[in-house]
């Protein structure tokens, strides 16, 4: 039995280019797998509308009064923070641009020489 072999020259960089294509495509089964599983249903299906779940906070509670035919709630109680520096800068900022609008007034007001 005769078996002939044949030495081939593989060019370094085309192993290169071998390699990059073959990652490249195992990146691109892993998107499309992730977004397969997404699709499919891979989270928390959403509540149906119109019912209400032992999870969901109260936004408002009706007060049981109307104001001008409008009802009133009671909202949560929330809480703001605010940096005094930036709040008194703001305050400042908008005092020139104020002094500098009255300025234009009255420089607008003022007749022709």
């Amino acid at each position: 039995m005769n078996t002939r072999l044949a030495f081939v020259r593989i060019d370094p960089d085309r192993r290169f280019v071998a390699d990059r294509i073959r990652v490249s495509k195992a990146l691109l089964a892993a998107v499309v797998i992730a977004a397969a599983v997404a699709a499919v249903g891979g989270g928390a299906p959403a509540p149906a509308t119109g019912t209400a779940t032992g999870q969901e906070r109260v936004v408002g509670e009706f007060t049981g009064k109307f104001v001008n035919g409008i009802p009133v709630y009671r909202l949560a109680p929330i809480s703001v923070t605010a940096s005094r520096t930036a709040e008194l800068a703001r305050i400042e900022r908008e005092e020139r641009l104020g002094r500098a609008a009255a300025t234009r007034a009255r420089t607008a007001a003022r007749p022709p020489a």
